[in-house]
């Protein structure tokens, strides 16, 4: 992993699909890649928010990003012959009154003028349109024919295989202890059983763990921690044919191909870096279900998993640097809900702006130095 002592180019940790598209993208110039992954690839590490991409936000920036994202992702998907990973499903909200208004609003002022498909339809048609769907509280659903699931499993393993045959190197099953600086010059990273990795350029891009291993090198960034909950039954005889996001319960469902409903919550902020399944957090995901899927209630639980999510001050990622930051390291974290196509674009982003020092158009906007600067992103869409 050392090479002898040889520095290698860039040093990435973490090899979630953000780590994954940046490897590669980075591995069409570049050879001296190292992915330090903790786990495994497309292990179940990956949050159920990650299975999902939409275009639909209510910050123009967010949107914007997202539109190129999802062109990008279906094209990635191509490139690394994972297509069959991508699925345009089209996607689907459960809202109340005051939800709808508020989707009416952005539909009218935004979404329309960048071409964002939205339908929103009263009560008595959620029956109708997606008919997996107790419509006991639900006043109105919206639906859009752009976003859709994504097999992140499939996709990272088929990002890992063509970033390695590029050249790049991906370590599984070890751990980054700490990020090490030399006079305030970045010196690379000790990894568990390795000592330290010399490094050119680090890019933190290990979710949750990112604001620890920062915080940790006496940096600061805006990043929190918010503990999710997901869930999956056993098969359900009827499918949910998108995407179903749930504002009001702040929640999530995919239908899984060939396994049953999955579903996701999110809570409050948790501070301490314990992926504990609690009761609470399992309670909340199974009254998603039973709320929101008819028979629900009586659904079998297949498996229950804790999940930890970066979150930023304005529910936007961090794609970039702070200034006062050592020469040559980064971070690619905060991503929240935002889905696949965010993380795969986002490593995408990430490497034209290091092999090229350019930013695409749109991309500027997420480095983490914006909230020292006042550049919040107001989104209002995210979880």
């Amino acid at each position: 992993m050392a090479r002898g002592g040889y520095a290698w180019k860039y040093l990435i940790i973490g090899g979630g699909l953000e780590g994954l598209s940046l490897a590669y993208h980075l591995s069409k110039v570049e050879k001296r890649i190292l992915v330090v992954e903790r786990g495994s690839i497309g292990g179940p590490q990956t949050p159920l928010h990650a299975m999902t991409y939409r275009v639909q936000y209510s910050a123009r920036e967010n949107a914007e990003f997202a539109l190129e994202a999802r062109r990008a992702l279906r094209k990635l998907a191509s490139e690394v012959k994972a297509g069959d990973a991508v699925r345009e499903t089209g996607i689907a909200w459960l809202l109340d009154s005051r939800e709808a208004s508020r989707f009416r609003r952005w539909n009218q002022g935004l979404w329309r003028k960048l071409k964002i498909d939205m339908g929103i339809h009263s009560a008595g048609e959620v029956g109708r349109i997606e008919p997996l769907v107790a419509q006991g509280e639900w006043a109105y659903i919206a639906v859009s024919s752009q976003g859709g699931i994504v097999d992140v499993r499939s996709l990272a393993l088929a990002l890992a295989r063509q970033a390695r045959k590029n050249g790049a190197t991906i370590a599984e099953g070890n751990q980054v202890l700490s990020i090490e600086l030399s006079e305030g010059k970045l010196a690379g990273v000790r990894v568990e059983g390795a000592g330290t990795v010399p490094a050119e350029n680090v890019i933190v891009a290990a979710g949750a763990w990112s604001a620890k291993l920062l915080q940790e090198a006496g940096l600061a960034v805006p990043l929190s921690v918010r503990r999710t909950c997901a869930v999956e039954t056993e098969a359900y005889e009827s499918i949910l044919s998108r995407p179903l996001w749930v504002p009001s319960l702040q929640g999530v469902l995919v239908h899984v191909p060939g396994a049953g409903l999955a579903a996701a919550t999110w809570k409050a902020s948790v501070e301490k870096f314990a992926p504990r399944l609690s009761y609470y957090c399992l309670v909340g995901a199974s009254s998603l279900i039973s709320r929101t899927v008819k028979g629900g209630w009586a659904l079998r639980i297949e498996w229950a998993r804790p999940y930890l999510q970066p979150i930023s001050p304005d529910r936007s990622p961090l794609i970039g640097r702070m200034d006062h930051w050592p020469e040559g390291l980064y971070v690619l974290s905060g991503f929240s809900g935002h889905g696949a196509g965010f993380r795969a674009y986002a490593g995408q982003v990430l490497a034209e702006h290091l092999t090229t020092g350019k930013t695409p158009r749109g991309a500027s906007v997420y480095t983490p130095e914006r909230f020292s600067k006042g550049a919040i992103i107001n989104e209002a869409l995210s979880d």
